[in-house]
């Protein structure tokens, strides 16, 4: 049997431990590939509703109809299509489109003539969007994956409610990679 002394065994264990530090352990290899490799963004466009929808006189509200076979992806047109009313016949009312790409605190309308009524976007861009037959389209193109992006229609309809004004449900919508 052969005995090592303290003073060669204290070199080699540290010339052991020095190799084990300098290699990558296999779970460091793993971390390091998923934070290299980019997560794959999901594509989601769905309606975002406020507590109560706006009571309108005529009792129909503005509607959102999303794409049900498409999703918002990069380098692909998505289009949201929003009714000034629920239902036929729609007026070809003045639309205003409320776009954010920050989350919003809901603000209730009701105590400025608006009942029932709220502001689910962020007002940071508006967009007057034509209508035919009472819809109205609105259509982007992503060029960035996990863009967030939220939607608001308003529809400027005299006699409504005292404010003349009602709003659509929310849209919110996430862009996904190819």
């Amino acid at each position: 049997m052969r005995v090592y002394s303290r003073a060669v065994k204290t070199p080699l264990l540290l010339l052991f431990l020095a190799a084990c530090a300098a290699a990558p352990s296999t779970i460091e290899r793993v971390a390091q590939a998923t934070v290299d490799a980019p997560l794959p963004e999901p594509a989601i466009a769905r309606e975002v509703y406020a507590p109560t929808a706006c009571q309108a006189r005529g009792g129909v509200n503005p509607m959102v109809f999303l794409p049900r076979a498409k999703r918002p992806i990069v380098g692909r047109e998505f289009s949201v299509v929003f009714a000034s009313r629920g239902v036929a016949p729609r007026p070809n009312d003045l639309c205003v489109l409320v776009q954010s790409l920050r989350p919003a605190v809901p603000i209730d309308f009701s105590p400025y003539g608006f009942p029932g009524c709220w502001l689910l976007v962020n007002l940071d861009t508006t967009l007057v969007l034509p209508t035919e037959g009472g819809l109205a389209t609105w259509r982007w193109t992503p060029t960035i994956p996990g863009v967030h992006l939220w939607l608001q229609l308003l529809v400027f309809a005299p006699g409504e409610n005292a404010g003349g004004i009602i709003a659509s449900p929310a849209v919110e919508i996430i862009t996904g990679a190819v």
